[in-house]
């Protein structure tokens, strides 16, 4: 309909057609809110399903204990590795590390116990024979996707018979504006199984095929 038939029809039926026209233009107006409003749920939907959790942080810690031999033989070395890899796709930071270690007997309480379980929390709440933080050093630092670290510490112990000893890294690691605390343990009985260089390189080069 063109303006010049509106023009030639009664007041009553231009205000119904108006009204009509006005309808149609609301009515069009809502399907388009609604469309957008749908295609925005379903990408945030895809995204929270898909997406989002690709994008979390993804920290492997991981560590190693290992008995070396020492000229005096009274004593053996220890050599506590720590392994850091960022195995997500979101950038995460390592502000501190936290080493501790502590020497204990695992002897049974009763000489007839079939076995004895040895609690790390309990044995945590014993003296330590170290206890350092360090917020700098090789495994202090930021860590992009695929990124991996790794740093050794070393002690030289003394012999003693039915002792153990466990070793404790504790890592704040900061990520998507949170900070969360990673340990990783080890304990084994005191110079236990000890490797010469040749054999620690060799189950190394094992451990890697």
């Amino acid at each position: 309909m063109n303006a010049e038939d509106k023009h030639h029809m009664p007041p009553s039926q231009q205000t119904e057609l108006d009204r009509l026209k006005g309808w149609s233009e609301a009515l069009k107006n809502v399907v388009q809110i609604f469309a957008i409003l749908v295609a925005g749920y379903w990408t945030y939907h895809k995204f929270i399903q898909t997406e989002a959790p690709s994008l979390e942080t993804r920290t492997q810690v991981m560590s190693e204990l290992n008995w070396n031999p020492s000229p005096n033989l009274k004593y053996c070395n220890a050599n506590f590795t720590v392994h850091v890899e960022n195995k997500g796709q979101s950038t995460f930071e390592v502000s501190s590390v936290h080493i501790r270690a502590w020497k204990f007997n695992d002897a049974p309480a009763k000489e007839d116990t079939v076995a004895t379980f040895l609690d790390p929390l309990e044995i945590e709440t014993g003296p330590t024979f170290f206890d350092r933080e360090f917020t700098s050093g090789r495994l202090v630092r930021s860590y992009a996707p695929g990124v991996k670290a790794d740093c050794s510490f070393d002690w030289a112990v003394h012999r003693t018979p039915n002792s153990m000893a466990l070793f404790s890294a504790d890592l704040k690691i900061k990520g998507h504006g949170k900070e969360r605390e990673w340990t990783t343990r080890n304990s084994q009985e005191i110079c236990g199984t000890v490797h010469s260089d040749v054999e620690l390189k060799e189950s190394k080069g094992l451990a890697t095929k």
